[in-house]
């Protein structure tokens, strides 16, 4: 019996140390300069291209955080046979517009990444304008920009929240917006 123990014990140690070996990332280099990275992974197992895998890089790379889950958004291949595969940031399951990160593989290996985090602390997630206050407000904003007379009919499609700063303002934190596409017989669409 207790041979039988020893041995379910040592089974489960060489378990252990290869899912935490699997679980390692490696960086040849890596450069964070302000909220901009860029990093090259050795070429090795762990960076076998997974999905479970690309996750673990991004969320190694950024010092993960709970509230933080990177979605793939789009993905493309090159004549070089390189895969790049766009990962965009969400915060509690909302889009966080301007922080993303692209996983450039090559023979089912993840070769580098490069992309733009920032730590988001106490983000506002309540948004100052009702749903239908904000695309009210786009309408009249384009309206009067544009010298619209009452029979241009101005069309709000695919409204939704997201998470950015002022443009402007480099102090500003996270706020919750309205993003929604704008079209009219004046444009084909400006997505705001």
């Amino acid at each position: 019996m207790n041979k039988i123990i020893k041995t379910i014990f040592l089974i489960a140690i060489i378990l252990l140390a290869k899912t935490g070996a699997k679980a390692q990332i490696n960086f040849k280099e890596k450069q964070i300069i302000k909220d901009n990275y860029f990093a090259i992974l050795n070429d090795n197992k762990s960076t076998t291209v997974t999905s479970r895998n690309e996750n673990l890089v991004l969320n190694v790379i950024t010092k993960y955080n709970k509230n933080f889950i990177f979605k793939l958004t789009s993905n493309y291949s090159d004549d070089l046979g390189f895969d790049h595969k766009k990962y965009c940031l969400f915060y509690n399951g909302i889009e966080v517009i301007g922080m993303d990160f692209v996983l450039h593989e090559k023979a089912n290996q993840i070769k580098y990444l490069n992309g733009t985090f920032e730590d988001i602390v106490n983000p506002n997630l309540v948004a100052s304008l009702s749903e239908h206050n904000a695309t009210q407000s786009a309408k009249l904003f384009f309206k009067s920009k544009n010298n619209l007379i009452n029979n241009n009919k101005i069309i709000i499609e695919d409204v939704g929240i997201c998470l950015t700063k002022k443009v402007l303002n480099i102090n500003s934190t996270y706020c919750l917006v309205y993003r929604f596409n704008v079209k009219s017989n004046f444009t084909d669409g400006i997505k705001i």
